[in-house]
């Protein structure tokens, strides 16, 4: 199974600055999943390194904007996310980097100003924006440490491996009736329909996670 992965994580040097801030946590995934590393700044022909970016707050929205002399980047990132996301429909799972204003899940800083560093709040990145509006599984970084979210994903690998939803289904009752009994029952009836029972089974674990952090008092969002 085929995970895309922000590229910082995995390899160096891929971060505005330079800096290595790759996870050997996210790294040893490599040994049981193929890692699709991406960096939508990067691949947009912003280099290494490069002039941060970052939101700056406009009426009841944010714009993105290079620090540097305020130009307006997110058309362009934009771009070469859909492009990725077009090349690569089979990817179900990202692994992203929390803060990034192209990959932060709710966790990039929405600046007050271009050139201070007063905040007001905190939005989505580019890339997970995207992913919002698809049936995909994302997650940051700090969620790859969290023993519900490996036992997910490789709760997924297995229904990818098999190609068989009556005998995932089979195997894994005892998990998906763990996550939810109700959705247990409604996947039950999909499993000669793999494409209904995928989309149900995506949806059912990325709720189970969210809903996992929340309850362990984990889903903040980052000071």
């Amino acid at each position: 199974m085929r995970i895309a992965v922000s590229a910082c994580l995995i390899a160096h040097p891929y971060r505005y600055n330079a800096q290595d801030v790759s996870s050997d946590r996210v790294k040893v995934l490599g040994k049981d999943f193929e890692l699709v590393a991406f960096c939508p700044e990067v691949w947009a022909g912003m280099g290494v390194p490069r002039e941060p970016i970052r939101f700056v707050k406009s009426g009841t929205g944010a714009y993105l904007l290079r620090s540097s002399d305020g130009r307006a980047l997110y058309g362009r990132i934009k771009r070469v996310v859909l492009e990725f996301l077009k090349r690569n429909p089979d990817i179900k799972v990202f692994i992203l980097k929390s803060k990034s204003p192209s990959c932060g899940i709710g966790s990039a800083k929405v600046y007050e100003h271009l050139k201070e560093e007063a905040f007001s709040g905190r939005t989505y990145g580019v890339l997970p924006r995207e992913l919002k509006r698809r049936n995909v599984l994302m997650v940051e970084e700090d969620s790859v440490a969290d023993p519900d979210f490996i036992e997910a994903l490789y709760a997924l690998k297995e229904f990818y491996t098999r190609k068989d939803a009556a005998s995932f289904h089979r195997d894994f009752r005892r998990f998906l009736m763990k996550v939810s009994p109700y959705v247990c029952s409604k996947l039950a009836n999909l499993t000669s329909r793999p494409n209904d029972y995928e989309k149900l089974l995506i949806l059912l674990l990325k709720r189970w996670i969210r809903l996992r952090r929340l309850q362990k008092g984990e889903d903040k969002h980052r000071k």
